[in-house]
């Protein structure tokens, strides 16, 4: 008997079967447990490492001018979209809290970045929680204490040259 496999389906189904075998044993506690991709601004998909990913969201590689000290990073899945993931990653500044929420969706070349950007602020110790599903920036209500969620949508589309040289 001779097996034939076409290698289109040969690597997508590995990549299904590597993403589904990571996901069981980190589950989405780990959002840097994956290789990603990340769209540019001349249109192609470059390979991002752990530390430019972060760069990334915090704004270092985009040069922005607020620049995140982020402490905690989660992964969350949209409940509607098995493709569509976004990696929210939280930063406090004083009193200020910032979720930033960066949407990933995965494709038969890996997980990619798309540069969407939700960004919610506040000063309430509850609530104000960014997520970015079906292409829309959402941040939750301050629970009860009456005070703004200042919310903040963008795509951000690195230069590969920055990419390369971080």
């Amino acid at each position: 008997m001779v097996a034939v496999y076409s290698c289109d389906n040969t690597e997508k189904n590995n990549l299904e079967n590597d993403f589904e075998a990571i996901f069981a044993n980190k589950s989405l506690s780990d959002p840097f447990a994956f290789n990603y991709l990340i769209n540019t601004s001349d249109g192609t998909q470059v390979q991002i490492n752990e530390l430019q990913l972060k760069s990334f969201i915090s704004g270092q590689m985009m040069k922005e001018d607020k620049i995140y000290k982020i402490s905690e990073y989660q992964m969350k899945q949209n409940p509607n979209d098995d493709t569509e993931f976004a990696i929210v990653a939280l930063s406090h500044d004083g009193e200020l809290t910032t979720q930033i929420a960066t949407t990933i969706f995965k494709t038969d070349a890996g997980l990619v970045v798309t540069g969407k950007k939700c960004k919610c602020t506040s000063t309430c110790s509850i609530g104000c929680d960014a997520s970015f599903w079906a292409g829309k920036c959402h941040c939750s209500r301050c629970s009860g204490q009456g005070k703004e969620c200042k919310k903040e949508s963008s795509i951000e589309l690195p230069d590969p040259k920055e990419i390369i040289a971080q």
